[in-house]
């Protein structure tokens, strides 16, 4: 076979789709990186903490960011298949480690003040104690003591309220909500 100019670049050619494949094909092996091995890394360095307050909130807070990419997906539509077990496995971590009961009620109540996106609906807390969802009225009760919200008669455990995110257990259920950004 006879080398030409045109073979040569073909050949260049041909190299360089077969490096392209082969840096896609790393690169979806590398994306395999999956919530669940996510989960265990925060898992494990929390097992290695202090197990103090800091350590609790930083744990958590990687729970909820795990938690919010599995919400976002919920979202689109587009669960993995892992979805369901790593949601669980988050929510029962999440239970596991509420904020402690002595937690500054004065200051979870100012960073609670604001609008909340749950799943399926946006609620709204507001500084003067009232509480309701946007698409109705804003006449419930609501105030903390310690790690307890309390809202017209019932009580959940709060786990993590900050600037994104407002976490608390009622009986068994985890509710999650994000900050609306306004």
């Amino acid at each position: 076979m006879k080398t030409t100019p045109e073979s040569i670049t073909m050949i260049k050619y041909k190299q360089t789709i077969v490096g392209l494949i082969i840096a896609l094909v790393a690169g979806a092996a590398f994306a395999q990186h999956t919530e669940e091995q996510d989960l265990e890394a925060a898992r494990k360095e929390y097992q290695a903490s202090s197990h103090d307050e800091p350590a609790r909130s930083r744990y958590v807070t990687k729970l909820a960011q795990i938690r919010e990419r599995q919400l976002k997906e919920y979202w689109k539509g587009e669960q993995s298949p892992e979805y369901e077990k790593v949601v669980g496995d988050v929510n029962s971590e999440l239970q596991k480690h509420p904020a402690p009961a002595t937690a500054d009620s004065k200051k979870l109540s100012r960073l609670l003040v604001g609008s909340w996106q749950s799943p399926r609906r946006v609620y709204i807390f507001r500084a003067n104690g009232k509480s309701g969802s946007k698409d109705s009225s804003v006449s419930n009760s609501w105030r903390i003591k310690g790690n307890q919200l309390i809202e017209d008669g019932s009580r959940g455990t709060i786990i993590l309220i900050d600037h994104d995110y407002f976490i608390y257990s009622e009986k068994e259920a985890l509710l999650f909500h994000l900050r609306v950004k306004e």
